[in-house]
């Protein structure tokens, strides 16, 4: 089979992705790596992985984040343009039957050391597990991919041929009209206001680790539709008011410094354009949305801050001028904002979500779910990653060790879901479950999973 490549990317790394390398190539703790990557459960009967092999070799010259990685010693780190090899990288896994085996190797794959010296990326073929379905278990680096190029690599891998729209842009940076003078004093604005420090997650009594737990928890796609409908919020609204009402929630149990005290949330913007559609590198600004604290706090109250905390986000001029403004900073200026967004007392909890609009297939196999996996970097208490796709919200919940009763966190972000749909009378479709009954995300029948 004949390997591919690209041309070479000539953009510098920017410093997000300059921090998540560091995270590649000197982890603090294996579990505190830079490995991201996304499950993808497929009904069907799993493919010979000559075939699936051959599939990936043929689209792959289309895609440089499958082609490109990161070289040379600290200060003169650079894109380096590498052969993807289909053969050693696309790898049959067949597993004993029984759903807890997918748990498992998931669990012990996704702590894979991807090589320094060739395009990290791994494609497992999962199948034996239960019959008519298999998975398939995209692996990567945060240096090489964040949320929007892995979702542009599955559809271009499995998507529709040729591909509508991609859903890793943001539509608003497709032929965007230049950003006003307001819209840009507000980006300035929101990139100062995500530096300011807060010091909630300092704790000495519990100082944060590397090591991590990941958990993932599904439910119907229609429930977060229907409660923004009932409010007149966005996914990402009630997303993140689930988010901050189970840490609040947690915190009063277990976390003083974040009792009753209004929470500093992450939110990943996503600023990938069209010229970016599948070139390596990291391209969303981290930006900041103070959600209510309290765990006396009203459902309906906290969603409804929760909305005005975001309105900013919303208007598609927002993401033309952040990037616009980013795009004309000098490198020093954005090397400080980095410097000091990553200070101890200013990281805090990431809540990102992410739609896959394309209809995925392995063949004529419908993919029928995904899962993502993301990292924590050091510094981080917990990052949390929704995926919507098709029927299914799947979201991947990263904690650091260190956190008390940590793992409550997503029955927590369950219970939030339950009382919004409570408050609002909306129905509550039933979990999410294959149609042979065993849990649909790589985790126990709660929904969960532990390594």
């Amino acid at each position: 089979m004949t390997s591919a490549s690209t041309g070479p990317v000539t953009r510098a790394p920017g410093p997000l992705d300059l921090m998540f390398h560091q995270a590649a190539v000197a982890p603090s703790h294996p579990a505190a790596s830079a490995n991201v990557g996304a499950v993808l459960h497929v009904t069907g009967t799993a493919p010979d992985v000559a075939t699936l092999r051959a599939h990936v070799a043929e689209r792959l010259a289309r895609i440089p984040a499958l082609t490109h990685f990161l070289t040379g010693p600290p200060g003169e780190v650079r894109w380096t343009a590498g052969r993807a090899e289909p053969d050693t990288q696309v790898i049959d896994h067949p597993l004993p039957e029984g759903a807890g085996h997918l748990e498992a190797a998931v669990h012990h794959l996704r702590f894979t050391r991807l090589p320094a010296d060739a395009p990290p990326w791994r494609l497992w073929l999962l199948h034996g597990h239960a019959p008519d379905h298999y998975a398939l278990f995209y692996l990567t680096q945060h240096d090489v991919q964040d949320a929007s190029a892995i979702v542009g690599v599955l559809e271009a891998l499995f998507g529709p041929e040729p591909l509508p729209s991609s859903s890793a842009m943001t539509p608003a940076l497709g032929a965007p009209p230049p950003a006003s003078a307001a819209e840009i004093v507000d980006a300035l604005d929101q990139v100062w206001r995500s530096t300011r420090g807060h010091g909630i997650w300092r704790w000495p009594k519990h100082p944060l680790s590397g090591e991590r737990t990941v958990h993932w928890t599904t439910v119907p796609t229609d429930l977060l539709r229907a409660i923004g409908r009932a409010f007149g919020a966005s996914t990402n609204d009630v997303h993140l008011t689930a988010l901050g009402g189970a840490v609040a929630r947690w915190a009063g149990r277990h976390w003083p410094l974040a009792d009753g005290v209004p929470l500093p949330i992450m939110v990943p913007l996503n600023l990938r354009g069209p010229q970016d559609l599948h070139l390596p590198g990291n391209r969303f600004f981290l930006g900041r949305v103070t959600v209510p604290g309290g765990s006396s706090t009203t459902p309906l109250r906290r969603l409804a801050r929760t909305v005005t905390a975001t309105a900013p986000l919303k208007p598609p001029g927002n993401r033309v001028a952040l990037r616009s403004v980013l795009d004309a900073l000098p490198r020093p200026a954005l090397d400080l904002l980095s410097t000091l967004g990553a200070a101890p007392d200013r990281q805090s909890v990431v809540g990102s979500i992410f739609a896959l609009r394309q209809p995925l297939r392995v063949g004529r196999d419908p993919v029928r779910q995904v899962d993502p996996l993301i990292c924590c970097p050091d510094g981080f208490p917990m990052t949390v990653a929704l995926f919507q796709y098709g029927d299914v919200a799947s979201v991947c919940f990263q904690v650091d060790r260190a956190l008390p009763d940590g793992h409550a966190v997503p029955d927590l972000w369950r219970a939030a879901l339950t009382e919004l749909a409570t408050a609002l009378d909306v129905p509550r479709s039933g979990d999410s479950t294959d149609e042979d009954g065993t849990p649909a995300p790589p985790g126990g029948a709660d929904g969960q999973a532990r390594p």
